[in-house]
């Protein structure tokens, strides 16, 4: 299948304001309203949507790395749900079920040379543990419905996504509407582990197909209102790269003994000198196309002398480096971040270990490589006796290079988003987490990632944390966004 090339990138579509020389780590607050009349009544109240969301929740399809320790059975009773609670799609669609963890939905256009999207989401979720410090409000999979909100681990990432994605072509479809352009569905049940079985089968399965697609659309960034200080619009900030990622094992193997006998260097000793090189030498911070984008659209409308500095981060960026680099959440923008996230020796407090691992996990700024991170940590630990692998437990990724922000993908989204909350600024960004995305770049250069909630601090809190929530006002975001991209591919051009 032959690849289209990209259009350049030009100017960001949509202006912003913000002053990154006064970035505010404070999260994003919360209501905002949209000023449209939501479409969430065409098949139902808000109330109805919640109720389905909450009966998705409510069954705990938990992924674990290891593939045998997920339950089939609760995959397979999210599948019944779906098509219980979405008649007309399972009856006028193109349904396959690749497997327990693929789900795939075609509805067909009427304009057959207009090349299909597709609207991504997961049904998977991580465990959530209930109890201690980690107590929830409601129980994690009861689904509750309270305080304005639906309540349960995956209300938010993502179930409320994919619901609202299958309500809104169930709308549409009871008031006769076909799209022009194809729309696929694909949902996977592994995205929490990489989607090795679920994203990764859909894609193969539908290159095997011939099929191109216009643009793909996934989970990402959100709605963010008060990033910046003073600043009153909120933002929308729309992924247009990915970070890679892989798990890196430092592997140090020692002679072991009796811990009355100590050795002048063990193990553990060799392996946390070798992680303290790691975090004492942080990846090189660089400039990539989607923050220069992004600062640049903020620039537009921050004040002097910020306007000057954002719209020239080529030529401050030494100002702009020190600056983003106090912040994690900035950090992460503009390096490779390595975290130490596991590390294991003896097995019993008296013994000396014989050998000693650490888990380094690595996100990948576009532009850099699996292999070059590897050779990087080998360069730093400068060790022989500490061995840097691949961990093979998990998938590694490449990262996602970057996708044109004047393309017809990019146009309908922002669309979409406008009909959600009108004074919303639309900004290109880079997506420092994984998602199932990363899968369809065979098929289409345009990739987009955003998720159309606004949040504040403490919800976002709950996104693989403890009392997961998504609000009402969001579940109505969330349809009438998935209405309106739907109904705007009807459209042969934006």
């Amino acid at each position: 299948m032959k690849a289209r090339k990209r259009r350049p990138a030009g100017k960001v579509a949509g202006p912003a304001e913000a002053s990154v020389l006064k970035f505010s780590a404070g999260g994003v607050r919360a209501p905002l309203k949209s000023s449209a009349a939501p479409d969430v009544d065409a098949a139902g109240s808000v109330e109805t949507l919640a109720r389905r969301i909450s009966q998705a929740v409510s069954i705990p399809t938990v992924s674990y790395a290891d593939y045998s320790r997920i339950d089939l059975k609760q995959h397979r009773s999210f599948h019944a749900f779906l098509r219980q609670a979405f008649p007309l799609v399972h009856k006028n669609l193109e349904f396959r079920k690749i497997n327990d963890y693929a789900l795939l939905y075609f509805w067909k256009g009427s304009e057959q040379s207009l090349k299909p999207c597709l609207l991504a989401a997961h049904f998977d979720v991580v465990p959530a543990e209930d109890s201690g410090d980690n107590k929830w409000i409601h129980p994690p999979f009861a689904g509750h419905i309270d305080g304005g909100y639906v309540w349960g681990r995956g209300t938010l990432d993502i179930k409320m996504s994919l619901v609202a994605i299958m309500h809104a072509a169930e709308s549409l479809l009871a008031e006769g509407f076909r799209p022009a352009r194809g729309v696929y569905f694909a949902f996977g049940g592994d995205e929490e582990i990489d989607g090795k079985k679920g994203a990764r089968s859909i894609a193969s399965f539908l290159a095997e197909q011939g099929v191109e697609l216009e643009y793909v659309l996934d989970e990402g960034t959100v709605i963010a209102s008060g990033m910046y200080p003073g600043i009153e619009e909120p933002m929308a900030l729309v992924s247009i790269a990915e970070k890679g990622h892989c798990n890196v094992s430092l592997i140090v193997s020692a002679g072991g003994g009796h811990s009355s006998l100590p050795h002048k260097e063990n193990a553990v000793g060799i392996l946390c000198k070798a992680v303290t090189r790691l975090d004492s030498r942080p990846f090189p911070a660089r400039l990539t196309d989607p923050v220069r984008l992004f600062l640049k659209g903020i620039s537009r409308h921050s004040s002097f002398p910020e306007r000057v500095v954002l719209s020239r981060p080529g030529l401050f960026w030494p100002i702009l480096k020190i600056v983003f680099s106090r912040n994690s959440n900035t950090n992460a923008m503009i390096r490779t971040s390595a975290a130490v996230t596991m590390i294991s020796g003896s097995e019993k407090e008296n013994v000396l270990p014989v050998a000693a691992q650490a888990n380094i996990n690595v996100r990948i700024l576009p532009g850099e490589s699996i292999r070059s991170v590897l050779d990087r940590i080998e360069k730093v630990i400068d060790d022989s006796r500490v061995a840097v692998r691949p961990n093979p437990d998990w998938l590694p990724n490449e990262p996602v290079g970057c996708s044109d922000p004047l393309s017809y993908g990019y146009s309908a989204i922002s669309q979409a988003i406008k009909r959600i909350v009108p004074e919303a600024l639309i900004l290109p960004f880079l997506l420092s987490g994984s998602t199932d995305s990363k899968h369809y770049t065979a098929l289409t250069p345009y990739i987009y990632r955003f998720s159309p909630v606004v949040l504040n601090e403490d919800e976002l809190k709950g996104i693989h944390g403890v009392n997961e929530r998504i609000s009402m006002d969001n579940i109505r975001r969330c349809a009438d966004f998935y209405i309106t991209i739907i109904r705007i591919t009807s459209e042969k051009a934006l």
